[in-house]
């Protein structure tokens, strides 16, 4: 079974990814590995949630 990699710390995530994972480690004091998983692609990470929409 493939792994998808998981960033260890916020400088192993894309460019793109590091200030939203920085703006998170600010706010909560670390970074949850779904957020660090999620970084793999900046576009997600940086996508708004669709809160009450399916």
């Amino acid at each position: 079974m493939s792994r998808i990699p998981t960033p260890a710390t916020i400088n192993d995530a894309p460019e793109a990814s590091r200030p939203a994972l920085e703006a998170i480690q600010k706010q909560i004091g670390s970074v949850p590995n779904i957020f660090r998983l999620v970084s793999n692609s900046p576009a997600a990470l940086l996508r708004p949630p669709a809160s009450g929409s399916l």
